[in-house]
């Protein structure tokens, strides 16, 4: 009876010995991680591309002005894209009516000079003052007509800002 006394103890003791050591692990569990959740996606790409070269325009376009004037105002930049027959500069016209003034002065300068000559000089100096008069004179149609082509110009600078060709900035210039 000793044998099944003995080992039935033996079994006893590892059970309750198993218990034991159960029981001593069962601590605390270590407390969870926060997580965060992101969508992933491809980050944005711009396609570049190196190399060596030379920028030229395809075009090269040469412009002048109908008469001659100082410009009062460019409504174009290196570089901008314009419109056939738009309105690159503006010359100011002001010259022209200085121009016109001064001849007008001097057609009255002239006819002075004809009318004193007519009234006691030389038939020579009458020649000369004639000649002079009619120099005037036709300095004076020169300067009326650059006054009328800068009023044509103007009017055509008119016409371009009532159809909008032209911003109000630059037309009131």
């Amino acid at each position: 009876m000793r044998p099944p006394f003995i080992a039935l103890s033996a079994a006893a003791a590892l059970v309750l010995g198993g218990c034991a050591a159960r029981a001593a692990t069962t601590a605390t569990a270590p407390a969870a991680t926060p997580v965060t959740l992101a969508t992933a996606s491809a980050p944005e790409t711009r396609a570049e591309y190196a190399g060596p070269g030379t920028v030229a325009p395809q075009h090269v376009y040469r412009i002048a002005f109908e008469i001659p004037g100082r410009v009062v105002a460019v409504n174009a930049d290196i570089g901008d894209r314009v419109e056939a027959g738009a309105v690159l500069a503006a010359i100011d016209a002001s010259d022209y009516a200085a121009q016109a003034r001064a001849a007008d002065a001097r057609s009255l300068e002239a006819d002075a000079a004809a009318v004193k000559a007519r009234n006691g000089a030389r038939a020579q100096e009458r020649v000369a003052a004639d000649q002079a008069v009619e120099a005037a004179r036709a300095q004076l149609d020169r300067a009326l007509a650059a006054q009328r082509l800068a009023a044509a110009n103007r009017a055509r600078f008119d016409s371009l800002y009532a159809s909008g060709d032209v911003a109000a900035s630059q037309h009131d210039q």
